[in-house]
């Protein structure tokens, strides 16, 4: 008996589409998701990596093997949520693009709230499949999460609280490497 293995073909922008890859692929620059939460079928869409114009991006300023950024995600009107949320909150989106591959380590520093944090592939995308790490409460109330990233692969981090009252002043620390043990 002879059998040949049939290729999917990929799939183009706007046709239907399954998420687990048994239709075949979509097409370059595009993936297959639900835009509507209100629609079931999944669709091959353009998607930007790139962050809404009314989101504001920070930058991180590199130091002796370490990036940090400092801010404070009280007063932010950009509102998120990661999977390992159980809401969205006002949040801070800072831009990092590895400068080699390799593991990185994304840690929450901050005295007085309870912080929260995920990364993304793709900025305004809200797919638990397209996050590349998310934690609440990695080491006591504060955050971290490691992603394996290729050179030059860029992510969104986004730095939110635990709930409402849990926003405030934080400095977020990248390092390339494992998290450090917990506390």
């Amino acid at each position: 008996m002879n059998a040949t293995a049939s290729v999917a073909a990929d799939i183009q922008v706007g046709a239907s589409c399954a998420i687990n890859g048994t239709m075949g692929a979509c097409v370059a620059d595009s993936l297959c998701y639900t835009a509507t939460p209100t629609t079931a079928l999944s669709t091959c869409q353009n998607v930007a990596p790139e962050c809404p114009n009314d989101y504001t991006v920070q930058t991180l300023t590199q130091g002796n093997n370490q990036w940090t950024y400092t801010g404070n995600n009280s007063t932010s009107t950009i509102m998120a949520q990661g999977s390992c949320a159980s809401d969205s909150n006002k949040a801070d989106v800072i831009e990092f693009t590895a400068p080699s591959a390799g593991v990185y380590s994304f840690v929450i520093s901050a005295s007085d709230v309870d912080t929260l944090i995920f990364g993304r592939k793709y900025c305004s995308l809200d797919l638990a499949s397209q996050e590349v790490g998310c934690n609440d409460d990695y080491s006591e109330r504060l955050s971290g999460f490691e992603a394996e990233l290729s050179a030059n692969q860029m992510i969104y981090v986004f730095v939110t609280g635990y709930d409402s009252e849990s926003l405030g002043a934080y400095t977020l620390t990248v390092t390339q490497g494992n998290l450090p043990a917990q506390k």
